[in-house]
């Protein structure tokens, strides 16, 4: 009985031994499966950092650009006020600080151009030290004087001509009053002369 046993303890361990064997190969063609946590992680970071930097792109480049063209456009129709107000929300973008008085300059030139003497020297003088603003807001004054010299206010004109003594022909043009008034005068006399 001891053979007996022996030989079925032997092929019990035999058996055993082709058991796990099978076993082993049967662990070996079953793959492990992948923890993806890692991954997917990975891609919602990169999702996340993506879309700051979208915003980002958009707040500091992509919004402040179409600000400025926008700025630009209005600037070109001479809608000063309008540009000016996209300028200044601009800051330092690009050369808008420059715009934003270049809008105060060509407003000014505008005014004038207009005839409205008061509003353009008023902005003129706000500007003063730029380009040639303090000229310019001399020029206000002249033009308005001259206009009030066409109008028959020799008196007028003459003061503001006065102040402006040394720019242009003002000396000159307030000589031009002075000599209206009298002209004025002298066709005044010599009418009641004439009636008398």
């Amino acid at each position: 009985m001891d053979l007996k046993e022996d030989n079925n303890k032997v092929e019990s361990t035999l058996d055993n031994l082709g058991n796990n064997s099978e076993k082993d190969s049967q662990a070996a063609s079953i793959k492990p499966k992948k923890n993806k946590k890692p991954l997917i992680i990975v891609l919602i970071a990169g999702i996340i950092a993506l879309a700051i930097g979208g915003f980002f792109a958009y707040k500091y480049a992509i919004k402040p650009a179409n600000l400025y063209k926008e700025a630009n456009a209005m600037y070109a129709e001479k809608n000063y006020a309008e540009a000016k107000i996209k300028y200044s929300a601009l800051g330092n973008y690009k050369d808008s600080a420059v715009k934003v008085i270049e809008c105060d300059y060509a407003a000014a030139s505008d005014a004038l151009a207009r005839g409205d003497y008061d509003s353009a020297k008023q902005i003129f003088d706000t500007l003063s030290g730029y380009k040639d603003a303090d000229d310019m807001s001399k020029e206000c004054e002249y033009q308005k004087a001259s206009s009030i010299l066409n109008a028959g206010d020799y008196d007028s004109a003459k003061k503001i001509f006065d102040n402006l003594s040394g720019y242009n022909d003002a000396d000159d043009m307030s000589k031009e009053c002075e000599y209206r008034k009298a002209m004025l005068l002298y066709d005044g006399n010599s009418q009641v002369l004439n009636c008398v």
